[in-house]
């Protein structure tokens, strides 16, 4: 007959935390902070000190590791293209060679195949020449 009474019941798993009104806004994650209170958070990136500039001699060595760098990484290009270069070259040279060996089979085919049809021909043109002295 105690109601409403005594210990109070979390309504969600998560007791003693709030829980959203159901609806989703647009785009906005509600478990972030907004965003006014996280760019107060953010630092301002701080200017370097005098002692913390490069200084000429610094800025003329890496200056020169970049064109070292630069430099390796080109002759590394080049290698890889002259690789690339010779590959399709001996693969052109191959296919030109393929190329040749079926050029080559086919006109021997075809000559084959047209002495074969002269022979015939001449074998007929024997026939109708004796067939027309037999009957004249």
């Amino acid at each position: 007959a105690d109601k409403g009474k005594g210990k109070k019941k979390p309504k969600s798993p998560a007791a003693g935390k709030k829980m959203g009104s159901g609806k989703k806004e647009k785009g906005r994650n509600p478990s972030r902070k907004s965003d006014v209170s996280f760019r107060s958070e953010m630092e301002t990136p701080s200017l370097p000190n005098d002692d913390q500039m490069p200084g000429k001699e610094e800025k003329t060595k890496v200056r020169m590791e970049h064109l070292d760098a630069v430099q390796v990484e080109e002759n590394r290009l080049k290698f890889r293209l002259d690789l690339i270069k010779e590959k399709a070259v001996s693969l052109i040279q191959s296919l030109k060679a393929k190329a040749t060996d079926i050029w080559t089979f086919m006109d021997d085919s075809l000559g084959a195949r047209f002495k074969q049809e002269m022979d015939s021909i001449e074998t007929l043109c024997d026939y109708v020449r004796q067939a027309d002295r037999k009957s004249g």
